[in-house]
């Protein structure tokens, strides 16, 4: 009579977003004899593919491994720590496997992609071990046998090493229903690597933002796994909640600051941190949005996810966003523009010069305006007009952040277009050619740092409690076309704001105001250099 079983095969490989490590759950029986619940090996220089071939190999080891001290066949005494650390260095560096009874093929690569062959012995023994300690009855030289390793084989060398393989009959054995092995649930870790998979190939993150969230997520895993909860089924309110007391302890940037850069999370947790070396609370809020964005994640795939940990990582503001990063004034803006250093700088330095004069009189956000092409400045009827766009490798914000804004009349009084004019004479494609764009740096990089050095020299923004940065141009811009009588949604237009200011009587008819419109309300703003 057959009897169907159902094979779990855990996916034992992570990425820490450096190097693969090796991941396996000790058993639950076996854990106080191994004084750990988890299995770790760093795999370096591995590529992912010799990293998964080598994964597979090193969870077939720790299997036997599993049935032999289960069993009695490994002395009591015996360190099992020890003992499990010298298999997974052996394995590692494809000696012989001492004490488990497996032996890898001389001259073998572990880091290669093993062929089938390379570990059916390996396979044939841990499916024997399976049976005998299931009870179940089946000739290791039996037909059957063979076709079952073979298939078994076959699933493992396409790699297939995460959800269930495909049940699986066998002719021989009790007739009732088991369960083989059972995995101990979904690592946070695995599920993070399928997020982000997911969303680069449907487009929601760049590669920026992907650089940007990924060490994020990491580190909220990271903490939870010290805590002791690797997976989802773990997660609970109150192992967030320490989490969320944790990283308000964390100094920001502390892999790049030499006090804390080669100490660990749990080293630096117990250090004394100085309060001006903490994160902002802006920054923190950024961290938990990126986070429950993940949670959802996992929930919408159908795990188990309570919902009262959403609400742990939160964090009400206490400012709103006008205050946090605050407006120039007309003094700061004298202190910026009005010397001669700033000045020497349309002839060194040109980007230096016009980026942050066309912020100032456009609301445009730092690497919109860096990655300006020459043809991305053009004539619409009679009104000159930025096209902020994303196309070739530009990037917007949102799908608001795609739009046409005109010219301030300051900018053509102070020499905008001659500047335009001379680039192109020059055959240059790009408005700013120096600035350039790297696989991890954006346009805006270097131009970000040098502002907010010479914004420090000019002694603005660094009393006590100011928060001032170049983002302060689009703030001081919005303030002016407030004070100049613009409507709200015109406003929202130029700078890309997304608006929720419609209703039936006007969004039916158009979504924006003509660049005529636009223009006429943008001749009627004055910002003040003193």
């Amino acid at each position: 009579m057959a009897m169907q079983a159902c094979v779990r095969v855990p996916q034992y490989l992570s990425w820490n977003g450096h190097s693969h490590t090796f991941r396996m759950a000790v058993p639950r029986d076996l854990k106080d004899a191994l004084g750990k619940r988890e299995i770790k090996k760093s795999l370096p220089g591995c590529s992912a593919r010799a990293a998964k071939a080598l994964c597979r190999r090193l969870g077939i080891l720790l299997s036997d491994l599993w049935f032999q001290m289960r069993s009695g066949a490994i002395f009591e005494n015996l360190d099992y720590s020890e003992l499990v650390e010298n298999v997974l260095v052996d394995a590692v560096n494809g000696r012989n496997i001492s004490g488990t009874g497996l032996v890898q093929n001389p001259g073998t690569n572990p880091l290669e992609e093993p062929k089938e062959e390379e570990y059916s012995n390996e396979i044939a023994f841990l499916i024997a071990r399976i049976f005998q300690e299931n009870h179940i009855n089946l000739k290791s030289n039996s037909v059957t046998f063979g076709a079952l390793c073979a298939r078994f084989g076959q699933i493992l060398s396409m790699g297939n090493t995460t959800g269930e393989i495909s049940r699986m009959s066998y002719m021989e054995g009790d007739p009732e229903k088991e369960k083989i092995e059972e995995d101990e649930g979904t690592r946070l870790d695995v599920l993070l690597e399928e997020y982000e998979q997911e969303k680069m190939r449907l487009g929601n993150w760049t590669e920026k933002t992907r650089r940007s969230n990924m060490p994020m997520i990491s580190q909220f895993i990271e903490i939870i796994e010290m805590l002791g909860n690797p997976f989802v089924e773990d997660l609970n309110k109150e192992s967030v909640r320490q989490f969320r007391q944790d990283i308000m302890k964390l100094p920001k940037n502390f892999n790049k600051m030499p006090r804390y850069r080669n100490k660990s999370i749990k080293e630096i947790l117990v250090m004394e941190i100085p309060e001006k070396d903490l994160m902002e609370p802006q920054t923190l809020r950024n961290r938990f949005n990126k986070i429950n964005s993940f949670l959802i994640w996992i929930k919408n795939q159908g795990y188990a996810i309570p919902d009262n940990i959403f609400n742990i990582l939160t964090l009400k503001r206490t400012k709103s966003p006008r205050q946090e990063r605050e407006v120039f004034t007309p003094e700061d803006l004298g202190k910026l523009f009005r010397n001669e250093e700033f000045q020497a700088l349309e002839r060194e330095r040109p980007e230096r010069y016009w980026v942050p004069l066309v912020a100032l009189y456009s609301g445009a956000r730092l690497e919109e305006i860096c990655q300006l092409e020459l043809q991305d400045i053009r004539k619409v009827g009679d009104v000159w007009c930025f096209d902020i766009n994303d196309r070739g490798d530009k990037a917007v914000k949102t799908d608001a952040g795609k739009r046409l804004v005109p010219l301030h009349p300051q900018l053509i009084v102070l020499g905008f277009l001659e500047y335009w004019e001379t680039m192109k004479r020059g055959g240059e494609k790009r408005l700013f050619p120096n600035l350039k764009k790297t696989p991890s740096t954006n346009y805006s990089h270097h131009l970000s740092k040098w502002f907010t050095r010479y914004r420090k020299e000019c002694l603005v923004g660094v009393e006590k409690g100011e928060k001032k940065a170049f983002h302060s141009f689009r703030h001081t811009f919005l303030l002016a076309c407030k004070e100049s009588g613009m409507p709200h949604e015109m406003a929202a237009q130029i700078v890309g704001h997304e608006t929720s200011h419609k209703d039936m009587t006007y969004g039916r008819y158009g979504d924006r105001y003509s660049l005529g419109a636009v223009y006429g309300k943008m001749v009627k703003i004055r910002i003040e250099i003193r």
